[in-house]
């Protein structure tokens, strides 16, 4: 009987999101539907997360190759990255609904 009780629990533990939180230097960004930031952190690792709404007004059109970039004023920036892997759920173009992703939670500018 203990299973019945234990097996929701352990259906469920997939379908957590684990939030990391992060310090470094915005390096680039951009897409084409779905925007995402690269952030480089002092030991030299790249995050990348889609945006998902939580960017701002980053980024600017490349007109020849139609896709979006960050704009140069923001790159070199140092920024506070909050992001969890969740499931996509169709909030981006392309992967699967059911594929897990990096998200941006929030991210902000740091002197």
């Amino acid at each position: 009987m203990k299973f019945t009780y234990v097996l929701p629990i352990f259906l469920a533990v997939p379908q957590l999101a684990v939030a990391a939180s992060a310090t470094g230097t915005l390096i680039g960004g951009g897409g084409v539907d779905d925007m995402q930031v690269v952030v480089q952190t002092s030991s030299g690792q790249k995050i990348n997360a889609y945006c998902d709404s939580q960017c701002g007004d980053w980024f600017e059109e490349d007109q020849e190759a139609e896709v979006y970039g960050l704009k140069k004023q923001f790159k070199g920036k140092k920024v506070s990255l909050e992001y969890a892997v969740e499931i996509n759920g169709d909030r981006i173009v392309g992967p699967a609904a059911d594929e897990r992703l990096p998200f941006v939670k929030s991210i902000r500018f740091v002197r």
